[in-house]
């Protein structure tokens, strides 16, 4: 332990024997080993203080890296949240611009030229394009009962 052999520890307890006497050499021998188991009681818990210690020192590294690591991927997470966000808004537009409704110019009115070559007795009269006399008008008091080749397929079948 201390590096002390058979004969050192001979050569110890002869000099306690004499030192103490032989009626209290029992007692303080029973209490220096006591003082050693208590010694050794107390370098253990020291030895495991400090290993626990360093242990700690570990957990705590791990826990930092961890949070290095959760910081590193919530980063570029909430750059590419913040992106998804604002090209969605873009594509959306949750508040559109209304859009100008166009603008209808007036027509200006025909020159007078034209509308006095037109009111002539060879064209339409004023006012009137000339498309009325090529689309013929309905014939409204037929308008309701079909053509009579209608009303024989519908009695056949």
């Amino acid at each position: 332990m201390f590096g002390i052999g058979l004969p050192e520890l001979l050569v110890i307890l002869v000099v306690a024997l004499f030192v103490v006497g032989p009626k209290k050499l029992p007692g303080v021998a029973r209490s220096l080993g006591q003082g050693v188991s208590e010694l050794k009681r107390a370098a253990g818990e020291v030895m495991n203080d400090v290993s626990q210690h360093d242990e700690f020192k570990e957990i705590k590294k791990i826990k930092d890296d961890l949070q290095d690591t959760v910081k590193a991927v919530r980063d570029p997470m909430s750059a590419l949240t913040e992106s998804v966000k604002d090209e969605f808004a873009q594509t959306i537009d949750l508040d559109p611009e209304p859009e100008p409704e166009p603008v209808l110019e007036p027509v200006p009115d025909e020159p007078k030229s034209l509308a006095a070559s037109e009111s002539s007795d060879s064209g339409p009269a004023a006012g009137q394009s000339g498309l009325e006399d090529s689309v013929p008008e309905p014939d409204v008091a037929g308008a309701d009962t079909p053509p009579p080749a209608e009303t024989e397929k519908k009695s056949d079948a």
